[in-house]
């Protein structure tokens, strides 16, 4: 199952998570996530994200750094490719 993340919940899980993550178990969960197709993260997310909360999802996961793993809005996107 593919799941799209908005930006609350990126944002929940900087505010309510993250803070005690000491093992960085969340930040390598989603990156993995992301990596294998199973979470998706669109541009204007990933863009909005860095505005909502003085970006704090943005500081706590590396993964909405990355342009490679965020996937535009501008192409369409095929259920059946793996990202």
């Amino acid at each position: 199952m593919r799941t799209l993340v908005d930006t609350s919940s990126l944002v929940s899980l900087a505010r309510y998570y993250y803070p005690f993550d000491s093992t960085e178990i969340l930040n390598e969960y989603l990156n993995s996530e992301i990596d294998s197709g199973n979470i998706i993260v669109l541009d204007k997310i990933a863009e909005e994200v860095k505005y909502v909360s003085g970006g704090m999802a943005v500081e706590a996961f590396s993964c909405l750094k990355d342009n490679n793993r965020v996937v535009s809005t501008k192409r369409p996107y095929s259920e059946t490719a793996v990202l």
